[in-house]
């Protein structure tokens, strides 16, 4: 898809293949709210050691009747949510309005070869 409005139902079926799919939006209170249950239901308790985590960690892997859902925030699209990075001819963010190329205004930072955007 090209990163219209239309186009995330038609990435969805393009990388279905993969398992991976757009998830739920969440602001950022709410992420907060479903990252601190999962914690509570998987690690009761105040304290938890890496230990404890990396033990959950291979008894889901070594589990394969266990389904474990995992939200994370990798892989956005930088056209529908914005670029950490100075781009030429879109702002930072495209929903936010504007124009120009984030916090150089496209110039010299929105063009330069070390600039993943460009790659």
């Amino acid at each position: 898809g090209g990163g219209g409005a239309g186009d995330e139902d038609e990435d969805d079926e393009e990388f279905a293949w993969t398992g991976y799919h757009d998830g739920r939006v969440y602001s950022l209170g709410a992420y907060e709210d479903m990252a601190d249950r999962f914690r509570a239901e998987r690690f009761p308790g105040p304290d938890v050691t890496e230990e404890e985590i990396e033990k959950a960690y291979w008894r889901i892997v070594e589990s394969p009747e266990q389904a474990v859902e995992v939200e994370y925030g990798s892989e956005l699209h930088s056209t529908l949510h914005g670029s950490g990075f100075p781009t030429t001819g879109q702002a930072l963010n495209p929903q936010a309005g504007g124009g120009g190329g984030g916090a150089g205004g496209g110039g010299a930072d929105g063009g330069a070869p070390w600039n993943p955007a460009n790659l």
